[in-house]
């Protein structure tokens, strides 16, 4: 059983989970809140039919089944030990996939042949908990992502994620011109390319737009967050590809506020741009796929579980930690530039004597 240190930090956090009984909440900088506590009544697996049930006053686990039937008790004390051993393991192991023993073992103890989560789902983990506000439990779903090992994509690229840009006003002597800007010209081709272009616009030399498919999933998805969304990330999307900084989602943000293609009022852009963004991240943390007609809805009900550096897990609840959640999101997530071969981008191309280009949208945590 190898996996990656992402898809192990999956196994240390379901496994640290069980053993505490609880996860405390998180502020939007990742400090855990010691006064906000969120108790930990069940873990569910469903591939295997079965819960593990905590009772932190008797410091045991039980591993029940869904008719209800108790299989097996566990010392909570063992899963956190487990856990803890295996987070050394998996924070200092090499290689793109390793195994890990210890843990791989213990899984095997309490039932648990295989673990890793579906690609297809946002899903990561289901737990009940109580809410102490409430006084009730309720089962939720939640999306697990790791400090430890390469930093967590949140959109991953594809050619499902690519969008294709028109442009107007370029001759042919240009389109040739800038199509000889690639990867044999220049290590840093696509900045030199699309810079150029981004200048055209600027300059009034050329008009950009977004070419609007209405196939197109990924762009009737964004369209239930707001009509305008795939217009602003193109923007993004062409500002990210033209200049010499990071991807940074805040940077990129303030750029649409000051370019305002849009073009808000100046007492409502600010709040509104960075709003969309936020929705927009959220979404795809928890529940938009760009290859899925999307009804609006969540896949996840929970929230985000982040897996720290030093093993601490902290919680940010969709409902109660909210704002903290997406304050988090927005500052901590970027744009990437895949490999445009394998995505298909880059280039400028003719359909019916007009002018296209695409770029692909990435977005990972920095």
């Amino acid at each position: 059983m190898k996996y990656n240190k992402g898809e192990w930090s999956e196994a240390y956090a379901f496994v640290k989970l069980i053993g505490e009984g609880k996860v405390f909440a998180s502020d939007e900088d990742l400090n855990k809140l010691s006064n906000k506590i969120y108790p930990i009544m069940k873990v569910f697996k469903d591939e295997i039919e079965k819960y593990y049930e905590t009772n932190t006053d008797e410091g045991i686990v039980n591993m029940v089944n869904y008719d209800g039937d108790i299989i097996a008790t566990f010392e909570s004390s063992k899963f956190i030990d487990i856990a803890d051993k295996s987070l050394d393991i998996i924070s200092n192991a090499e290689g793109r996939s390793f195994e890990v023993s210890i843990m791989k073992n213990f899984l095997n103890d309490i039932g648990i042949i295989t673990f890793k989560s579906s690609s297809a789902k946002k899903e990561d983990i289901k737990m009940e908990l109580f809410d102490l506000i409430l006084d009730k439990s309720d089962i939720l779903t939640f999306s697990i992502k790791s400090e430890i090992g390469s930093k967590p994509t949140l959109l991953n690229a594809s050619r499902l994620t690519n969008f294709t840009f028109e442009v107007e006003g370029m001759s042919d002597d240009e389109f040739k011109s800038l199509n000889n800007i690639n990867k044999e010209f220049d290590r840093k081709w696509l900045k030199i390319k699309f810079n150029k272009i981004f200048g055209g616009v600027v300059n009034g030399n050329y008009k950009v737009k977004l070419s609007d498919d209405k196939n197109n999933v990924l762009y009737q998805n964004l369209r239930l967050i707001d009509s305008k969304l795939p217009q602003m990330l193109a923007f993004m999307l062409f500002y990210f590809y033209s200049h010499e900084r990071s991807g940074d989602i805040k940077l990129l943000t303030d750029k649409l506020i000051e370019f305002n293609p849009l073009q808000l009022g100046n007492a409502e852009k600010d709040i509104f741009y960075k709003k969309k963004i936020s929705e927009f991240i959220e979404a795809v943390t928890f529940g938009m796929m760009p290859n899925i007609k999307w009804d609006g809805n969540y896949e996840i009900s929970g929230g985000l579980l982040t897996v720290k550096k030093d093993g601490e897990i902290v919680c940010h609840h969709i409902f109660y930690d909210n704002i903290a959640l997406k304050n988090y999101l927005f500052k901590n997530t970027k744009l990437e530039s895949p490999s445009t071969t394998r995505h298909g981008y880059g280039q400028l191309f003719k359909e019916n004597d007009k002018v296209f280009f695409k770029l692909n949208l990435q977005l990972r945590f920095k």
